[in-house]
């Protein structure tokens, strides 16, 4: 996939992938901002507080009705973590120009709308962001963060990755009590804050001309930031290794959840080879139904209800989760240790390297049939460099051997284990 970039407003950047294989197009805007429990909270109660109203949109209905006018746009918003940062996303998801006849009017519209959430909020006669809509979305953030918790297997990755990037940003978790003491003072200079800053940046996927696209843009945030502001400098570091650390907490559910995580041997997201085996080890012990772990510790010996391993590229940790019933956890984790000693010691066939890479190779091949799977597999490696074209990711992976595998696994170490303890066996007492 080709990118193309582009400077807009004079210093903000860019990217834009060109294609005409869909009928819908997305323009994104995003906000790259440091992980900090002084803040974070009302960087991300901000999106929802901004999206409530405009001055030419005053309310959600004025909204929906442009939206509406625009052939079905859509608007909206999410966050995320990448690595040490928060990631905030706004994006509109529009009709291309080319599908109805227009002539861009409705990528201005895109770009306009953008314009209006991001630099012509509502503000009440003191001059801050509007109370009321605060409330609403603090009482939809605080229910979010209830549920999640509720949310078992959730709550047992989020602990564990609390442990294993301890007094590191990426370690802090937002809490209801953060959300709750956030006021209209707090969020509107936080805010105005924000929009003096050149963090903005914007991607595209459809079929308009980046020179279009940069036009449609310029004509609405021309004047958004100021240059001479500092900016934050998007960095990604391995979480500090540290010596296991084992926590536990009883709850009144029916199934225990049982979170490992891994330090893989300081390999983060990169272009070198021992990330691309480090994608592959991954894939191999947990990443799929046939992998170690699924065929090992749940179809072999049915120690657990479900059990895979995912990657955090940008902090370089292996979490392994599982479903399990609480009587199991010895004989579950004993097992998932076995299966990290295998890979470590290099008892990977050659047919499961061979299946590992086909079921990755089939994941990437699908990138391309969404825009917004385009976006996600462009937008990080064009903020760090590095290459967004498909046959080469696919090349690369090809190129692992067993013997990259087992380099790399070779030095991975646990550091942390969560386990949500099921109360009673799981079974709710009268």
């Amino acid at each position: 996939m080709n990118v193309l970039h582009k400077t807009v407003g004079g210093h903000m950047d860019m990217s834009v992938l060109e294609t005409d294989r869909f009928k819908r197009n997305i323009l994104m805007m995003t906000y790259m901002l440091p992980i900090s429990s002084e803040t974070t909270a009302m960087d991300i109660l901000l999106p929802g507080v901004l999206l409530r109203g405009s001055v030419n949109y005053p309310t959600n209905a004025e909204i929906a009705k442009r939206c509406e006018h625009l052939f079905g746009t859509s608007l909206g918003y999410y966050y995320s973590y990448v690595g040490d940062n928060l990631m905030i996303n706004f994006y509109v998801d529009f009709l291309s120009d080319s599908v109805v006849g227009t002539d861009g009017e409705i990528l201005r519209g895109a770009a306009e709308l953008l314009s209006q959430i991001w630099l012509h909020p509502v503000t009440d006669s003191a001059g801050f962001l509007r109370a009321n809509e605060l409330d609403k979305v603090k009482r939809s953030l605080c229910d979010s963060i209830r549920a999640d918790d509720n949310d078992t297997a959730a709550y047992a990755s989020k602990k564990c990755r609390e442990i294993m990037c301890e007094e590191e940003p990426c370690g802090y978790s937002i809490s209801v009590d953060d959300i709750t003491c956030v006021t209209p003072k707090m969020i509107s200079e936080r805010y105005f804050e924000l929009t003096k800053s050149s963090n903005l940046s914007f991607f595209y996927v459809g079929a308009n001309s980046a020179e279009n696209v940069a036009n449609a843009l310029d004509l609405y945030f021309g004047d958004a930031v100021e240059e001479d502001r500092p900016v934050h400098s998007l960095n990604f570091y391995c979480a500090k290794q540290h010596p296991i650390v084992r926590k536990e907490r009883t709850m009144q559910v029916t199934q225990g959840k049982l979170s490992i995580g891994i330090y893989a041997g300081g390999t983060i997201m990169s272009d070198s080879d021992d990330y691309y085996a480090t994608l592959v080890a991954v894939e191999i012990f947990g990443g799929s139904p046939i992998s170690k772990l699924f065929m090992n510790v749940r179809e072999r010996l049915g120690l657990c209800y479900y059990c895979g391993a995912t990657y955090n590229k940008q902090k370089g940790i292996i979490y392994v989760s599982a479903g399990i019933d609480s009587k199991e956890r010895e004989n579950t984790e004993r097992e998932i240790n076995t299966q990290l000693d295998q890979m470590r010691k290099g008892n990977i066939s050659e047919d499961e390297l061979q299946a590992a890479k086909l079921s990755m190779i089939n994941v990437v091949r699908q990138i391309s049939d969404r825009p917004y799977s385009m976006w996600s597999f462009c937008h990080i490696r064009t903020t760090m460099g590095l290459s967004t074209s498909i046959d080469r990711h696919i090349e690369r992976i090809l190129k692992v051997s067993v013997q990259d595998v087992v380099r790399v696994a070779s030095t991975w170490t646990v550091g942390g284990v969560f386990f949500v303890n099921a109360e009673n066996g799981g079974l709710y007492e009268d």
